[in-house]
Formats: C-alpha cells, structure tokens, sequence
C-alpha cells in the first residue's frame, strides 16, 4: 500500500505542474500566436470539459478496466497534452492539447482520490489534504519553472518540454507498481449519480466547490499577467509570488492534515473561507510588492484545506458511493475551472483585467456564506 499511496502522491505532483505552468506565459503565448484575452481563456476551458468527461466515465473504464490500466492512461494523456501544446504553433492545436491534459488529469483525480479514501477510511480528511498537498508541490514548481526559463531567454516552449518529461518519468514509475486489480466501490452508477445530485447537501458541496476552485485558477491563470500590467511587478518576481501562493496552498494542506483532526471539517471550512476574503482584499488593493505578497502567501492558506475538505465531507456523507460522490465533486471542480478563467479573460477584452479581477472577491464573500450554511444547518441529513 506504501508504494500506492507515494504513486498517488507522484501522480497529483505532475498534474500540478501541468496546471500552473501556463500562467506565467500568457503574455509570451498571447504575443505568439496573437490571441485575444477571451481566446485565452479558452485554453482552461478546454482543459475542464476533457476534465468533466473524464471524471464522469471513469467509474465505467475502472469497472472494465485495472485500476493500473486506468492510471497510465491518465498519465499518457498528460504527457502527451504537455508535448503537443509545446509545438503548438495555432490556437486549435493548444485546445486540443489542453483538452488531452483534461482528460487525463480526471482519470488520476478519480483513481487517487478514490484509492486513498478507501486506504484511510478511519482518517480521511486528514489524508485527502495530505495527498491534495502533493498537488501543491507540483503546482508550486510549475510558475517559478517557467518564469524562470522565460525571463532567462529560453522561452516558454522548454519549459512544456521539461513538464513533458517529468510527466514521462512518472508515467514509467506507475509501470512499475503494482496496484488492486478492483477498488470496491468503484463504479459511478448513474441511478445513485442523480440520486446524490439532488441531495441539497450535494448541492451545496457543488457550489462551494465551483466558487473556490473558480477563484483558485483565475489566481493560478490571471494573476501574473495582472501583476505585471497593473502593479509593475516583473514577471520574474511575479512567477516567484504565484510559487508562493502554491507554496502556502502545500503548506496549508499539511497543516490542515493536522487540523482537520481537531476541528472538525465544516469548522474547519468555514474558517478557511473567512480567511480568503481579507486575504484577496487585501490582494487587490495591495500598496506595495511586500504587501502582494503577503496577501497571496495568505491566499494560498485559505484555499488550500477547502476542497480536499469538501471532498472528506462529501464521502463521509455517502461513504457507500465512493466514486460517484467524487465524480460529482470532480464534476462542480470542472465547472469551476471551466467558466472562471474564460469570465476573467471577457471581462479583460470588455472592461479591464483589473475588474475582471477584482469579481473574484464577490465570489470569496459567496464561498463564505455557503460555508456558514454548511456549518449552521443539517443540510440534506433525510
């Protein structure tokens, strides 16, 4: 099981860098290939529909499929996305790379989210923020990677090349170990699926889950392009507070392990939501770069215990449909990966970046009354 679980942590690792190596290109990739910033948007659109069709069939290739099987498939689709958008050289051949990458990245969402839930039963909102930690790991390399290589003239094209190979390394390590031919309660039965969806406990999870993951990947995707327009700030200390943001997301989760245990997950969640709104006010309205900073560092502790908390508190409720439960959770984390990004992008080709921006902080004060709700009241209990 060791070797499983650190398979799970290495999997969430390359994912991670996958997802945050974009942002600090944007500017590079937008003066390239002369995109609009709507078209940019589009890349993370991408990026979650492959996501959403992936984690919604995953329980059916897992029911015909090993376990192992499913998981190098993920892993293919992720190195393979990565190599493809760094040869990229016209909009549509991006998209499709990014929706590879979607797709693969549902299909290790769905597995080592299910396999370590089912390893620490007894312990799972403590294990889910250790595992979604790894995820911080990976996250945290991918903008000091690349604004690194840009701002040092190799241009942002290795730096997809490097994240390519890391993802091959881990795809031949995954060939190595051994994993259960079955997880039990491994099938998404759409009966139970929408069943469980229209529980208003669901629902409420659901919302939670689009608000926060929303406003983590407008942070991850937006948030160098607007430091360096709006603050002055050079891409390369930008990237380096990108990093810290996922810096405080990893260090959060490995605290939020050792927090869950005594608080609780709605107590928990609730805190951590309070907590996002001054940090991205402060975000906003930041003097000066020790004050960005900060209040990015500070961002990166409130996000970082929500969702692996959402996802616990979810498969506590309906601990007899593992899979389906995460799927639906994998589901709203696409949605909200899908739509906010692209938002931000419109807002920018309308009005400014500054404003598309400064929504995000309405949708931290929605997060935090949905929270409350959760907290207060049995929600769907029946």
């Amino acid at each position: 099981m060791r070797s499983i679980t650190l398979n799970c942590y290495l999997s969430l690792v390359s994912f991670g860098i996958c997802l945050t190596t974009i942002g600090p290109a944007l500017k590079e990739i937008q003066g390239e290939i002369a995109l609009t910033g709507g078209q940019l948007g589009l890349f993370t659109t991408a990026l979650s529909i492959g996501l959403i069709i992936s984690v919604l069939t995953t329980g059916v290739f897992i029911n015909r499929f090993r376990v192992k099987s499913v998981v190098l498939a993920g892993q293919f689709l992720v190195m393979s996305g990565l190599f493809m958008f760094s040869v990229m050289n016209r909009f549509p051949v991006g998209l499709t790379a990014f929706f590879l990458m979607g797709l693969g990245g549902g299909l290790i969402e769905i597995v080592v989210n299910t396999l370590i839930s089912e390893i620490y039963a007894q312990k799972r909102t403590s294990a889910l923020n250790l595992l979604h930690g790894f995820f911080g790991v990976g996250a945290l390399i991918g903008p000091i990677l690349m604004g690194y290589l840009i701002e040092s003239g190799f241009g942002w094209r290795l730096g997809y090349e490097i994240v390519a190979l890391f993802s091959a390394t881990a795809l031949i390590l995954q060939l190595l170990t051994s994993y259960p031919k079955k997880i039990s309660s491994d099938r998404i039965d759409f009966s139970d699926f929408f069943k469980i969806l229209k529980n208003p406990y669901t629902l409420l999870l659901g919302a939670i889950t689009i608000l926060y993951v929303g406003s983590e990947m407008v942070m991850n995707y937006w948030s160098v392009f607007y430091m360096e327009l709006n603050s002055g700030i050079t891409k390369i200390t930008a990237s380096s507070f990108l990093s810290l943001f996922w810096i405080a997301m990893t260090a959060g989760r490995f605290l939020c392990f050792v927090v869950a245990k005594k608080i609780g997950g709605k107590k928990l969640l609730i805190s951590l939501s309070f907590i996002s709104i001054f940090a991205f006010g402060l975000f906003m309205f930041a003097g000066s770069k020790i004050a960005t900073g900060g209040s990015i560092f500070l961002l990166g502790l409130a996000f970082s215990g929500i969702f692996p908390t959402v996802m616990a508190l979810g498969l506590d409720r309906f601990p007899k449909a593992l899979s389906t439960i995460t799927g639906l959770l994998m589901t709203f984390l696409g949605i909200g990966t899908l739509l906010f990004p692209l938002f931000i992008g419109v807002i920018s080709d309308i009005l400014t970046l500054k404003a598309g921006m400064f929504s995000i902080l309405i949708f931290t004060v929605m997060l935090t009354f949905l929270s409350g709700m959760l907290y207060s009241k049995k929600v769907g209990q029946s």
